[in-house]
């Protein structure tokens, strides 16, 4: 069962990708998103809140009420969750080390989204640690592009012309990277 998932999970995330996504999970095992730490778990608890509120707004204004309280409490839970959801992955990150890699080949392809076509990039890095060779399609950004163009140069401003790029990389397990600004070291 699991190994199906993962095979899902790898199908999809490399659907159209010329260059295929080098998973930081062990083999056989799903991608997964844990509870690494409290936020994690304040993210799940507040987003309870997005439906009670909603339902709390529908019920009011049902029965001729004001309907903002119920409202109020969905937004403010989501905003929780939100807020929640970017601090575990500060902490999570908190941790992690630079690493200087050569970025050994790139890809931007389009995209459909909600608002029409976007811009989305994959790049394939390899660096040495321990003596070792690793490569990995490291996270490029945390969402995509409005233009091809502007792909482009969100690349060519974290990965020089040689290919030098700087990776913040989880030291334990070291397949899991995000592309850096080579400022942030």
């Amino acid at each position: 069962m699991q190994s199906t998932l993962r095979k899902i999970q790898d199908d999809l995330a490399n659907a159209g990708w010329r260059i295929k996504q080098i998973s930081h999970a062990p083999d056989g095992k799903p991608v997964v998103v844990g509870f690494e730490n409290w936020a994690g778990y304040v993210a799940v608890i507040s987003i309870i809140g997005f439906p009670i509120g909603c339902g709390m707004a529908i019920y009011l204004k049902e029965h001729h009420q004001n309907p903002f309280p119920g409202i109020y409490i969905a937004i403010a839970s989501w905003a929780v969750c939100l807020g929640a959801l970017a601090i575990k992955n500060k902490l999570l990150k908190k941790n992690w080390i630079f690493i200087e890699a050569k970025c050994v080949d790139r890809e931007i392809r389009k995209v459909a989204s909600s608002e029409g076509a976007t811009w989305a990039s994959r790049i394939l890095c390899e660096f040495d640690h321990a003596g070792s060779l690793i490569q990995c399609t490291p996270t490029v950004h945390w969402s995509t592009f409005r233009s091809e163009s502007a792909a482009e140069q969100f690349l060519s401003s974290r990965i020089d012309p040689s290919g030098g790029c700087t990776l913040k990389v989880n030291p334990k397990n070291i397949k899991e990277a995000n592309l850096s600004d080579r400022r942030m070291k």
